[in-house]
């Protein structure tokens, strides 16, 4: 599709004058929009729309065409700017007939710490979607469900919005977003019949508050500002500063955990949360995906999100990071612990290898291998985008060693060759993913030896004996090779398999 980015830039501005022409960090807002502009990797051009002369000339100095100047009454305070973009697309077909563009991405100057993915994203909506268009949001700080009110005759107040249940927590009431003049992308035809944005099906881009400022007053100004140089400081300071705090943090990323709902899950999901991130619960169980996510919202203070998915399903894999995206505005890290266990209640699973039921050996597979595969394949994009994406794929002692079956003897439990094959391939496709996903994504494996949970005496004192460290392991113990793996702190690893086993693969 041919997707033209166009830079509505008027000269007249009441709060700050000349403000498209006003110097960030040494660079004109209306030139740091337009090289935004040019670095979409789908953008095939760049246009400028001004009633200005002197903009006109700037523009055309950093690389955009400027085909016309706007008419005074499409220039003024009181101009919808939507006429302004109607004009520019009747010009450009009028120019180049109905094949001038397939997308409209308009670039304002006011937004300028604004990312070339946010670019790409809104373009994306508007072509891979049903969305007439796409904008971009930003989560609120003020909520009309919890702490926005209006005032009655008598000077009462009230609450903006109510839901059935009380909201007595921020976390739990239902999330609300300002619209950000980071990027808006929409269908040419859409424009040319509507008069605003809302007559059309309008689908969202949500982004992070740093990278949507924006700037209408002196002080917006003095604030993108500080902001700037705080990230060239960043940029510009050796990795090796940063303090082991720093590479542990995951504040800013989102993470998604499969399997979120389960024992393991909800503790790994836990100690995300609890290192900064936002996070996602996918989960087969809807009440208790939901019942975890709110949890931790609540205990960790960070946006989080229930997804009640079944991984076997197609549609349900290719939804997932869409909705993560959609809600949470990014995704950075992938758990892929979703699992059959050695525990789990299946026909043929447990018992003889005679017995063990080949229909349940694919279910195990498509689970425990496919859909991890299937799942890092869609998330893929997402985890690309801002460079520091890691996949951690949870495995067990028996994808590497066969199992003792005498640790079993007299015992319910068992060891399925399904789970065994499946957690070795995992381990491989671990492997094979990590140097075909690099540099911009890592992905390793931990692989978990036996979590004391309620066995059989007798099988947890032959598991003890056989085990150096003289104990079976705790969620504790994975949580934070967990964390490790997810964060900048394992920064330099990549395609390897951490074994959280207290030894007792060692023999």
């Amino acid at each position: 599709m041919k997707v033209v980015a166009a830079v509505f830039a008027r000269g007249g501005s009441k709060g700050l004058p000349r403000k498209n022409l006003l110097p960030l960090g040494g660079k004109a807002l209306l030139v740091r929009a337009i090289e935004s502009a040019r670095s979409v990797p789908s953008v095939s051009r760049v246009v400028v729309s001004t009633d200005d002369p002197e903009i006109a000339a700037v523009a055309r100095s950093a690389g955009a065409e400027v085909p016309f100047l706007r008419p005074a009454e499409l220039a003024t305070d009181s101009a919808p700017e939507w006429l302004a973009w109607q004009h520019l697309i009747r010009h450009l077909v009028e120019a180049d007939g109905s094949s001038a563009m397939d997308v409209l991405l308009s670039v304002p100057t006011t937004s300028p710490l604004r990312s070339v993915d946010d670019l790409e994203r809104c373009v994306a909506v508007v072509r891979d979607t049903d969305a007439d268009v796409a904008v971009t949001v930003r989560p609120a700080d003020r909520n009309p469900y919890f702490n926005m009110v209006t005032l009655d005759s008598d000077g009462c107040a009230h609450l903006v919005m109510r839901t059935d249940d009380a909201v007595s927590q921020r976390q739990s009431a239902p999330p609300v977003y300002d619209l950000t003049t980071v990027a808006y992308a929409a269908r040419p035809g859409f424009v040319l019949r509507s008069s605003g944005l809302f007559e059309g099906k309008v689908r969202a881009v949500i982004v992070p508050a740093e990278r949507a400022i924006d700037i209408d007053t002196a002080l917006d100004f003095q604030v993108a500002e500080c902001l700037l140089s705080a990230q060239r400081a960043a940029a510009s300071r050796p990795a090796t500063s940063r303090s082991l705090a720093e590479l542990s943090s995951l504040r800013g990323r989102v993470a998604l955990v499969t399997g979120g709902a389960g024992h393991l899950g909800a503790v790994l999901g836990d100690a995300l949360a609890e290192a900064g991130a936002a996070v996602a619960i996918a989960d087969v169980a809807e009440d208790r995906s939901s019942k975890v996510a709110e949890q931790l919202g609540r205990d960790r203070d960070v946006p989080t999100l229930a997804l009640a998915v079944d991984l076997t399903r197609d549609t349900d894999v290719q939804r997932i990071p869409e909705a993560v995206l959609d809600r949470l505005g990014r995704l950075d890290i992938l758990i892929n612990c979703a699992a059959l266990v050695g525990t789990s209640d299946l026909r043929g699973w447990i018992g003889p290898f005679e017995q063990q039921s080949v229909d349940t050996w694919r279910r195990a597979l498509e689970i425990n291998l496919t859909a991890p595969f299937a799942l890092t394949q869609a998330c893929a994009p997402a985890l690309r985008a801002h460079g520091c994406g890691s996949v951690v794929n949870i495995g067990s002692i028996y994808g590497s060693v066969g199992p003792d079956l005498r640790l079993y003897d007299g015992t319910s439990m068992g060891n399925p060759a399904a789970y065994a094959a499946s957690k070795g391939g995992l381990l491989q496709l671990t492997r094979w993913l990590a140097t075909v996903l690099a540099p911009a994504i890592r992905v390793n494996a931990v692989s978990i030896g036996g979590i004391k949970r309620g066995q059989p005496p007798e099988f947890v004192e032959r598991y003890c004996q056989r085990a150096p460290l003289g104990r079976m392991a705790s969620e504790e113990d994975v949580k934070s090779a967990v964390a490790y793996l997810a964060a900048d702190s394992s920064a330099y690893v990549t395609g390897q398999n951490l074994i959280v086993d207290g030894g007792f693969t060692s023999w």
